[in-house]
Formats: structure tokens, C-alpha cells, sequence
């Protein structure tokens, strides 16, 4: 059972996170507007790396590799702040070269204090990870929640003192120090002397292939927002941003709370894995499908009540962000998969035959403006998950039919819960709050009655998901 309280405290922090992130942008975009907000967003692309960085593939390595020497725990740590020193050395330069280019505009001074934080990313990484391999997760949902609270109080502040586009940076930088300390409070950073590189070699190189393959990934995800700055402005990049993290922010924070037992599970049970599989997928679609098709359904009065009328265009561009969202949470169980069970080279091959197809498909939409942009990425999503569960599972015992069946329930969830939604998005009051609240709790409702229908989403809630799996100190349950 430490698992599972492991798993359920990973998630409660995950829905305090993503509302604390969620109220903090809303506040801060309505203060700044869509011209500062994104600038801002352009520079914080590079968020993005830094969350690359704590999921690094050397917390993916902690994560599949099970117990470890402290000797190769502190190796693994010294190398991902090595690679958090090196990645604030390369934006810090950025910086400086556009500060003494083009001294005039923001992008400077911002490259910079984002830099700050990159070492910081890279020290927070294995022992973050070590927790959750460790079953610690109340010690990691408490740090992350209070480097999340006081972040988001530093940016409210400064948009208030009228700092501009350096409150929504600053809130980044302040998150991963508040987490520094925090690892450091508990006592989580491994020490000693290191093990020789003889060691770790063939962990360094999973690492290697695995952060690869999120360096490939930070191309797609970061570049349309550039892009839509380029071709469309800061203001219209603002729209897209905005639009795009309603979208990603609830994803993600499911994706990396389901991910910490995802990997040891499946590495695990890598001898059969497809109960442990189709637990997994079952349990991320269920958490991300019904959430993302309220989005969806009700953009319009979201956006009108979370930021105000000067932010409506993004609601023209959440529901192809919705569709894009989804596939990617159907995705997540091929990423897990290519982790568990060592495939990181085949990964790496893949992700540089995807990730292009990614890009092709936002620079084709571009040429029909913001909602093409995000028409492109949605298409190029769900076209790849096929294709990238192949070829994460190819040679196992895994089938096509194993993703297919365990997305069953949250799609019909999903889909009856769009139904409650509009039907009472129909009846109520034309108000942003009546359009948004009434709907959504009775879209939520319908979704959780739907699901709890299916025996295998019972089965779930008597059964323990990852029944079997070793326990921190080495002895199954």
C-alpha cells in the first residue's frame, strides 16, 4: 500500500499545483495584458527545458533503476548539476549578446534571470527522483507545494508593482529555489564520494538518450511559440501561450504525478506488462480526457472568466489544443515504456522522426494564422500515437488492442460529459461564472458516474494498481 498512498499524494499535489499555477497566470495575465504577457512567454519557452531538466533521463534512470549504491547516486546527481551549469552558462550568453545587440527591448534581462534557474533544475533532479523511487512523495508534494504558493505570491506582487513581462519570469526563478532548499531541508541530496564512471556508464547513457530525446521534444513544444511571435507579434504569441498552458498545465501535472509510478511499474512487470499497461493508460485518460474536453466545450466562457474580454481570441484555439492534448495523454504510456524497459536508442530514433512531423504540421496551419497553428499541432498529434506505440512496443507481448480497449472509458466519459456540459451551458445564464461553473461541475459528475460503470475502473478502486511491485527496501508487499 506505500505505493498506492505514494500515487494518491502525487496526485493530490498535482491538483494543488495546477490550481495554484492556474490562479496565479490568471491573475498576472489580466494585470500585464497580452503584449507584456507575451513577451514574457517567449522568453519562457525555455521553462519548458527547466522542467526537461528535473525530468531529466537522469531522474528517468532513478526512477527505472530501482536501489542504487550512494556512491552512483551521488555520481548521477553531480552530472544532471553539471548539465544545469552548462545550460545556464549557454542562456546567460544568450542573454548578454541580445543585451548588448539589441539593449532597447526586454528579451535580455529576462534570458538572464531564467538562466539563474537552470542550475538549480539540475540540482533538484535525482534527489526529487530518489524520493519518489523511495516512496517519499508526501516529503516531495509539500516542497513543490510551497516553492508553487511562493512563487505565484513573488509574481502577483511584482505585476502589481508594474515590473511587466520580469513578474511571470521571476515566479519561475523563485519556484526552483524554494524546491533547492527544500531537497536540501530534508536532507535529500545523495553525498559522499562519487562512483568511478565505470559505474554508472551504461546509466549515463540511458540518461543520454533519454535527454536527447527531450531536447528533440523542446524543438516542437517551444517553437510555435516563437513562431507565433515571428509571424504574428507578441500579442498574438500572448493568445496562443495563454491557450496552450489551460491546455498543458493540467496535462502535465498529470503526466509527470502518474509518471513516478508508471516507470517503476512497468520496469517491474517488463516480463508481462500489459495489466500493468492498461492500468496506466486507463488511469491518465481518465484523469486528462474529461478535464480537456470541458476546455474544449466551454473555451468561450473559460476565457472570458479567467482573463477578461481582452483575451477571448484564445478561446478560438482550445478545442484543436483539447484534441492535441488528448492524444498526447494516450501518448504518455509509449514515453513510459520506452523508459521501463531501456529502449532509449529506439526512442531517440523516433523522437527525431516525430518531433519534425510536429513542426511540419504548426509551420503548414501557420499559413492560415493562430487557429491553423493549433489545427496543425492537434493533427500531427493524434496522427503519431499509433505509430509511437508501435514502435515503443514493438517485440513484446503488447498489442495495439491493449491501448485501444483501455482508452474505452474515458472516451465515452468524455463524451457524456460534453453532453452535460453543453446541455446545461443551454440553460443557464449567459454570465461568465453560470456558463463556466454549472456546466463544468455537471460535465465532471457525468464523467466520474460514466467511468465507475466499467468493472475494469472498479477493479482499479478495490485492487491495488501496482500490486507486486518491490517495496523502497527491496522486499515485495
Amino acid at each position: 500500500m506505500v505505493i498506492v498512498r505514494s500515487g494518491l499524494f502525487s496526485l493530490a499535489g498535482t491538483a494543488l499545483r495546477a490550481s495554484v499555477q492556474i490562479a496565479a497566470n490568471v491573475v498576472v495575465a489580466r494585470l500585464l495584458g497580452p503584449d507584456a504577457y507575451g513577451t514574457a512567454a517567449t522568453v519562457l519557452a525555455l521553462g519548458i527545458v527547466l522542467e526537461l531538466v528535473r525530468n531529466s533521463g537522469f531522474a528517468a534512470v532513478v526512477l527505472r533503476s530501482g536501489d542504487q549504491p550512494n556512491a552512483v547516486m551521488v555520481a548521477l546527481h553531480r552530472a544532471s548539476t553539471l548539465i544545469g551549469v552548462l545550460l545556464a552558462a549557454v542562456v546567460g550568453c544568450a542573454g548578454l549578446a541580445v543585451l548588448v545587440a539589441v539593449p532597447g527591448v526586454p528579451y535580455g534581462p529576462l534570458l538572464l534571470v531564467v538562466g539563474m534557474a537552470f542550475p538549480l533544475a539540475g540540482f533538484v533532479a535525482v534527489p526529487v527522483a530518489g524520493m519518489a523511487r523511495r516512496h517519499e512523495m508526501a516529503r516531495v508534494v509539500a516542497i513543490e507545494s510551497v516553492a508553487v504558493v511562493l512563487g505565484a505570491v513573488v509574481s502577483i506582487v511584482l505585476a502589481l508593482a508594474g515590473v511587466g513581462p520580469l513578474a511571470v519570469v521571476a515566479q519561475v526563478l523563485v519556484l526552483w529555489a524554494v524546491v533547492a532548499v527544500g531537497v536540501v531541508a530534508v536532507r535529500a541530496v545523495p553525498r559522499g564520494a562519487p562512483a568511478p564512471w565505470v559505474e554508472v556508464r551504461s546509466m549515463a547513457g540511458l540518461a543520454r538518450d533519454v535527454s536527447l530525446v527531450q531536447l528533440v521534444s523542446l524543438v516542437a513544444r517551444a517553437g510555435d511559440r516563437v513562431l507565433a511571435a515571428v509571424l504574428f507579434g507578441p500579442a498574438a504569441s500572448g493568445l496562443y501561450v495563454q491557450a496552450m498552458q489551460l491546455m498543458t498545465l493540467p496535462l502535465d501535472q498529470i503526466g509527470a504525478a502518474v509518471q513516478r509510478i508508471a516507470v517503476p511499474a512497468l520496469a517491474a512487470a517488463e516480463a508481462d506488462p500489459r495489466r500493468r499497461y492498461r492500468q496506466l493508460v486507463r488511469m491518465v485518460t481518465l484523469l486528462a480526457w474529461p478535464v480537456l474536453t470541458l476546455l474544449g466545450v466551454l473555451a468561450e466562457p473559460v476565457v472570458r472568466l479567467l482573463f477578461g474580454a481582452a483575451w477571448i481570441g484564445s478561446a478560438g484555439l482550445l478545442p484543436f489544443l483539447a484534441v492535441a492534448g488528448g492524444a498526447q495523454a494516450a501518448g504518455f504510456s509509449a514515453v513510459w515504456y520506452f523508459v521501463a524497459s531501456g529502449r532509449s536508442g529506439r526512442q531517440l530514433r523516433w523522437a527525431l522522426v516525430a518531433q519534425p512531423v510536429v513542426i511540419a504540421g504548426i509551420a503548414v496551419g501557420a499559413q492560415w494564422g493562430l487557429r491553423g497553428m493549433a489545427a496543425g499541432y492537434a493533427a500531427t498529434c493524434v496522427v503519431l500515437v499509433v505509430p509511437a506505440f508501435l514502435v515503443s512496443t514493438w517485440g513484446t507481448s503488447l498489442r495495439l488492442r491493449d491501448l485501444a480497449v483501455s482508452v474505452v472509458p474515458a472516451a465515452t466519459a468524455s463524451g457524456v460529459a460534453a453532453l452535460a456540459a453543453v446541455a446545461a451551458r443551454d440553460v443557464v445564464s449567459s454570465d461568465p461564472a453560470g456558463g463556466v461553473l454549472l456546466p463544468a461541475v455537471l460535465g465532471v459528475a457525468a464523467a466520474g458516474l460514466v467511468s465507475v460503470a466499467f468493472p475494469t475502473v472498479r477493479g482499479v478502486l478495490h485492487r491495488p494498481l501496482l500490486r507486486g511491485l518491490p517495496s523502497a527496501t527491496g522486499r515485495g508487499r
